[in-house]
């Protein structure tokens, strides 16, 4: 896990066809200027790429409104857990990562059962579970014993378990160094895997600082087969190093341009990096790229005492004069130019698109809910230290921490638009 990260914590030129002939058009939206923003030369070079105006109004006005807190209760003590999951009922599945187990909570808060335990039996876990749900079934990835759990979500009683150490992956070229990072389930038991490669230290002989890693996206099937045929590529973000009392660290900073991925549910990829609101979409079936759009946003210039003044409370105290120590001392020409422009990215189960973008205010970030295609329907201001991780049902699911004790809670707030 990033330690400065908090959780493992993922172009629309339209293609007309007129009678059978394809016609690729860039299409500029709106007569509002440009100017003030200069669009790189690699955007205006796509194909299939939306590029909107500075500043679009949006369409509707978005409050939030608190209904529901998940959580500790008499009932049971949560430890650190992971993004929740969400079902049609609007129960709450949080992953604990101390006991290894699912907790199910009822749509008002209340603690409803336990799913899965320690173990390495059926329905237990190895690893800290992580749940997601597609449809009426909840999935677990175990990565350390490489299978996923399928679950109903009516009676969650355990379907069926599939192995997914991957039988062919050696056989890959691209793979046969590379380990399985994350998984997504997209639908009829097929999934997408996230391939990386193990980075090597600093101060090993062999660490070479100009090597970019990239993370491999594949299809792996049920019987845990992976695809031959690559979907597609993004960078990884490259760490700082630096000397920090005399010892060479390594570090990844949220300031750090860095990929981004979200996948619907019937399976379309929607990928960006932070340093671009420029998000790419892709095909559920091989990853080919379809379409994107672009909104323009002014950049801030990037400073090192800016960063250095940055809430350190996501940071375990003992890692904070090494989180300090390498920022400080990294050579300049490693920072970037600019602050990022976008932190995460979402998409809901109506095919909106949650962006959070950076600003100035470092206590909050502007988030902008968008169609699909990147029309704006609304935009509004959120505190950073509630941090939205899922969006469902008509609702957003916020994780809290209470900065003196540090206890976790996930608040679920009513997405109410208006005209």
């Amino acid at each position: 896990m990033n330690i400065v990260r908090s959780w493992l914590q993922q172009y629309s030129l339209f293609l007309l066809v007129t009678s059978g002939l394809t016609i690729i058009l860039l299409t500029i939206i709106g007569c509002t200027s440009n100017s003030d923003v200069e669009i790189p030369d690699y955007i205006k070079e796509m194909e299939n790429v939306t590029v909107f105006p500075l500043d679009v109004e949006p369409t509707r006005h978005i409050r939030l409104k608190e209904e529901a807190v998940f959580g500790s209760t008499d009932e049971v003590v949560l430890g650190v857990f992971f993004p929740p999951a969400v079902d049609r009922q609007d129960r709450v599945y949080l992953g604990e990562a101390g006991e290894n187990t699912i907790r199910v909570f009822f749509p008002d808060g209340t603690y409803l059962k336990q799913i899965g335990r320690r173990g390495q039996g059926p329905g237990e876990f190895l690893s800290p579970p992580i749940p997601q749900i597609v449809s009426d079934t909840l999935i677990v990835y175990d990565h350390l014993q490489l299978r996923v759990s399928l679950y109903s979500t009516d009676s969650h009683e355990l379907i069926r378990t599939l192995n997914l150490n991957p039988r062919n992956q050696y056989s890959i070229e691209e793979l046969s160094e590379r380990y399985i990072q994350k998984i997504f389930y997209t639908s009829d038991n097929v999934f997408i895997g996230v391939f990386a490669e193990s980075e090597i230290p600093p101060y090993y002989p062999n660490y070479d600082p100009d090597k970019e890693y990239v993370l491999k996206y594949y299809l792996i099937g049920e019987d845990g087969r992976v695809l031959p045929d690559e979907l597609f590529e993004l960078q990884e973000t490259k760490p700082l190093v630096a000397n920090v009392n005399g010892e060479v660290r390594s570090l990844s900073y949220d300031f750090l341009s860095k990929p981004l991925v979200s996948i619907a549910d019937d399976g379309t990829i929607y990928t960006a990096y932070s340093d671009e609101f420029l998000i790419t979409v892709r095909s559920a079936d091989d990853g080919e790229y379809q379409r994107a759009f672009y909104h323009p946003l002014i950049k801030r210039e990037f400073h090192r005492e800016e960063a250095l003044q940055l809430d350190f409370s996501h940071i375990p105290d003992g890692l904070i004069p090494v989180w300090r120590g390498v920022l400080q001392n990294v050579s300049g020409s490693d920072l970037p130019d600019y602050w990022p422009v976008l932190n995460s990215l979402y998409i809901d189960d109506e095919n909106r698109l949650w962006v959070s973008t950076v600003v100035e205010d470092s206590e909050i970030y502007e988030w902008w809910v968008l169609h699909d295609t990147g029309e704006v329907i609304a935009r509004f201001d959120w505190p950073r230290d509630s941090v939205i991780e899922v969006v469902k049902n008509g609702f957003v699911y916020a994780r809290k921490i209470d900065s003196e004790t540090g206890i976790h809670e996930i608040v679920r707030y009513r997405i109410i638009f208006e005209s």
